[in-house]
């Protein structure tokens, strides 16, 4: 008995009691030697908990332990008798799916578990979002080794996460090291210029007055193949590459060169830029807005920074004198997706920020959700006591600006009144609001 309870140690998490990586990794042998035997697929999935150190960092170790042992309970309930649930070690999980019925089978899982995951998790008195991230890869179509199989599944995992997408199945164009990636690569670096890269402007409205006071700027690649890209397919690759600080650069010119036409022809309204976190470590950073501002006769105040709440702490960005000097320009800075991170409440005050733009998350059901039209009311009036403005995204009809006036937000953006627009089609639609 002794001898059995050591054996099952070895091959068991402790915390969770799920198997371990090493009975995995047998299993997924044990699969593969049965290949020959049937002619069906395995499915693997590589399951990621996103801001999971956000949890560890603001409330402790303990109660991240309790929380993963909750998050495991789930992923039993959620898969079949026969599927083996696996914590790799710290925040990482995986299902191996055998045998599939059919190939659809392992999306449809991951589906389900990004359902499950994304729910509320209520642990010693806190209510904690811990979002998930999935790679799939499918045996043997993507690989006949657990080695292979667990490095793309790994790899699907990063894209998922990149693109917020909650689940991706591996393709070849997703590895670093494709062929695919490597030319998207190259074709990137040859169109950073005005024929291949546009700017798309989605309309902020200030809800005391009616009138559009800012917009946010939204990347495009115009592709020689004809294809207009969206952010989500090219930027997360430019983001491992020296490519995105010329992208960066490429998007302040063309936005405040935009803005210095829009200030001539009497329109007073400002841009909203989105910065990855990269660009925020470079120290020269101020110096060059600074000069790009200057060139185009913008104003300072006229230009918004927007860096994602989860990026803040987990690229170590609070720590860099960046942000003090873009203020100290005059340069407005925006936490976006705010209250999809831990590091709201705890460094709210410490921050140079002047805005909070609330997650989407929470203003699309406001107005039949109690619980996120609590989550944006209390976000409001926070945000208010600390003197910054509140910007909703994501506002889709009426009833959830009806919601956002009676909580005194102060600028909306969303489908409601405008998808993201070329600059001729925008000053046409602020033209018609306007007349």
């Amino acid at each position: 008995a002794h001898l059995e309870e050591l054996q099952r140690q070895a091959l068991h998490d402790e915390l969770t009691g799920l198997p371990n990586r090493a009975l995995l990794y047998d299993r997924i042998e044990h699969c593969i030697e049965g290949l020959d035997r049937h002619d069906k697929e395995y499915g693997l999935l590589l399951l990621d908990l996103d801001r999971f150190k956000e949890v560890n960092d603001t409330f402790g170790h303990y109660v991240g332990d309790v929380l993963l042992t909750k998050v495991a309970e789930r992923l039993r309930q959620a898969v079949r008798g026969q599927d083996t649930i696996a914590r790799l070690g710290g925040d990482e999980f995986a299902v191996l799916i055998e045998p599939q019925a059919r190939p659809e089978e392992a999306t449809a899982l991951a589906k389900r578990l990004v359902d499950s995951l994304n729910a509320p998790f209520k642990v010693e008195g806190q209510s904690l979002i811990v979002n998930v991230s999935i790679g799939i890869v499918q045996c043997p179509r993507h690989g006949r080794d657990p080695d292979t199989l667990m490095r793309r599944a790994d790899i699907a995992m990063y894209a998922a996460k990149e693109r917020h997408a909650g689940f991706t199945v591996y393709d070849p164009s997703l590895d670093v090291n494709s062929p695919a990636r490597i030319q998207m690569v190259s074709e990137l670096s040859h169109n950073i210029d005005d024929e291949h890269l546009r700017l798309h402007y989605q309309p902020q409205v200030d809800l005391a007055s009616g009138e559009v006071r800012k917009v946010e700027a939204l990347l495009r690649w115009q592709h020689d193949d004809g294809r207009l890209l969206m952010p989500d397919e090219f930027l997360p690759l430019a983001e491992t590459t020296n490519l995105i600080d010329a992208i960066t650069l490429w998007v302040l010119r063309r936005a405040m060169k935009d803005c210095s036409k829009w200030l001539e022809a009497g329109h007073r309204i400002g841009v909203s830029v989105n910065m990855a976190p990269r660009s925020l470590h470079d120290a020269h950073l101020p110096r060059r807005i600074a000069r790009l501002l200057v060139a185009a006769h913008v104003p300072p105040e006229m230009l918004t920074l927007e860096i994602t709440e989860s990026s803040l702490l987990r690229h170590s960005l609070l720590a860099d004198g960046v942000f003090s000097e873009l203020r100290q320009l005059g340069i407005g800075l925006s936490i976006d997706d705010f209250g999809t991170g831990y590091s709201s409440l705890t460094h709210l005050k410490h921050l140079p920020f002047t805005e909070l733009k609330i997650d989407r998350s929470f203003t699309r059901d406001i107005a039949s959700s109690s619980g996120d039209a609590a989550i944006v009311r209390s976000s409001i009036e926070l945000a208010h006591a600390f003197g910054r403005s509140v910007v909703a995204e994501g506002v889709e009809d009426q009833s959830a600006l009806d919601v956002l006036l009676d909580y005194h937000c102060d600028a909306a953006q969303g489908f409601h009144y405008s998808k993201a627009l070329p600059e001729e089609e925008f000053l046409a639609w602020l033209a018609s609001r306007q007349g």
